[in-house]
């Protein structure tokens, strides 16, 4: 499963944060860092889905983009966490 996360740079600190699981992010000095630990928080919900009867579909980069509560801003790219269970 893919997860859509929203990469950005405040000084020296690189940040992802998930627009699909609020509670999953990630800081650190490189943008790899940053997506390491917020794949490791989203990576923490995904197996609580899939060890559940409950089902979730995230959304697509395009759905986040156009979404006003993802809250994009200038200078914010969108990077892809790739979480190994499939709770659809």
């Amino acid at each position: 499963m893919e997860l859509v996360g929203i990469l950005s740079k405040d000084g020296d600190v690189c940040k992802v944060r998930v627009p699909d699981l609020p509670q999953a992010f990630g800081t650190g000095a490189t943008p790899e860092a940053a997506v390491a630990k917020a794949t490791s928080a989203a990576n923490e919900f995904a197996w609580y889905m899939s060890s559940s009867d409950r089902t979730w579909r995230p959304h697509n980069a395009a759905q986040i983009k156009t979404d006003p509560s993802a809250h994009m801003g200038d200078g914010q790219t969108f990077v892809t966490l790739k979480i190994p269970y499939n709770v659809l």
